[in-house]
């Protein structure tokens, strides 16, 4: 087989639903499903996995299985000692290069490959041959040599990223229709994931000051996070919560339905709050796909913006609100963590804001010196 010849393909497996397999094209022609992956990733799609994690594992096993064909070996009888080899080409190839190709990294390159990123790849490979085992593809003896294997613990990073004041203003200020308008809020005004925005229904809104006429009875502007999953190809990630809204929310929401009714009219049966204005799936739910695209052509395409991705947004929320002193326990609830860990990454302060408590001490040091010091103005 040729070195590209080991590829994950997706395709369509219900209507509106994505999944993956892992495909061999050898030399000779032709394509050959590989029946392993391919079925534990169908596995995973029938599980209700999120389209990018099933992605992530198609793309991670079928680098495994190149690399295995690449270097001569057979995928259903590794090693220990095979899979090291397969992580030390991770750390000795140029990032998006041939894992079995000739170019190897200096020290220090640039393009090294994070911890994080052999480290994902090894537990996608890993949970496979567990399911393996299972299914019959591998031996249990092979299955036991892969869980014996341990990737680099990743270095956590103290600051996470969040978005600049001046990039929040560039942000804001975009010229973006009601609909895309809204969606920034949702992200950035509320801290949803992006697969929980495009996953609302309007029965998940409860904008109005008292909400019992929508058989809701909490009071107050919110919006309801359900764990739901299929038309919209985006999935809502952890358990079920409230989140409370502002009433710029609110407003940005009914402009969107002003935009919506006007493209749509009467004729508009859908339950997604987010929908398609035109082509072909004109009126049904705004695909992640469609929103990607619209996404990178006018945010990130702007050159102080190119690192704005909708997860930064996120964390800009939740940094805010620390730095507004919400404790880490309502945040928490807000972004839907099963773990305090999880939200209390943000509370390593960001550098402006350490360098804002240096100044105001050196602002009170000075004070207190000048109160001390004899012949001041302050101690006559």
């Amino acid at each position: 087989m040729s070195l590209a010849s080991v590829t994950a393909e997706s395709f369509e497996s219900a209507p509106g639903r994505r999944s993956w397999m892992v495909v061999a094209r050898p030399d000779h022609g032709g394509v050959v499903r590989l029946a392993g992956p391919s079925d534990y990733l169908a596995g995973l799609t029938a599980a209700n996995r999120s389209e990018n994690s099933v992605a992530a594992a198609a793309s991670d096993l079928a680098l495994w299985h190149r690399w295995c064909v690449d270097t001569g070996r057979e995928p259903i009888r590794v090693t220990t000692r095979d899979v090291n080899g397969w992580m030390a080409a991770w750390f000795s190839t140029p990032r998006n290069g041939d894992l079995a190709g000739p170019i190897r990294l200096l020290p220090n390159d640039p393009r090294r490959r994070a911890d994080s990123t052999v480290a994902r790849a090894l537990a996608s490979v890993k949970a496979y041959y567990r399911w393996a085992a299972e299914a019959g593809f591998v031996s249990r003896r092979v299955a036991s040599q892969m869980a014996a294997c341990s990737a680099p613990r990743a270095t956590k990073r103290l600051d996470i990223g969040r978005l600049e004041a001046d990039e929040v203003a560039e942000l804001l200020a975009l010229a973006m229709s009601p609909r895309e308008r809204f969606l920034v809020e949702l992200l950035y005004g509320c801290g949803l994931r992006i697969g929980e925005t495009l996953g609302l229904w309007f029965e998940d809104l409860c904008f109005e000051t008292d909400n019992r006429s929508l058989g809701c009875g909490v009071r107050g502007p919110h919006l309801h996070v359900e764990p739901r999953d299929g038309r919209h190809r985006a999935r809502a990630k952890g358990g079920a919560r409230l989140v409370p809204v502002a009433g710029r929310t609110v407003a940005l929401f009914r402009e969107w339905m002003v935009q919506r009714f006007e493209a749509l009219g009467d004729d508009d049966p859908a339950a997604a709050v987010f929908v398609a204005l035109s082509g072909p799936t004109k009126g049904g739910p705004w695909s992640y796909q469609a929103m990607q695209k619209w996404w990178d052509r006018e945010i990130r395409s702007v050159p102080r913006l190119a690192r704005a991705t909708r997860h930064l947004l996120r964390h800009s929320f939740a940094s805010e609100l620390l730095d507004a002193g919400v404790s880490n326990h309502s945040i928490q609830a807000m972004l839907g963590h099963a773990v305090l860990e999880s939200t209390s990454r943000y509370s390593h302060a960001s550098m402006a804001t350490m360098r804002r408590a240096v100044e105001r001490r050196d602002e009170w040091l000075d004070g207190r010196i000048s109160e001390l010091t004899p012949g001041s103005s302050s101690a006559s």
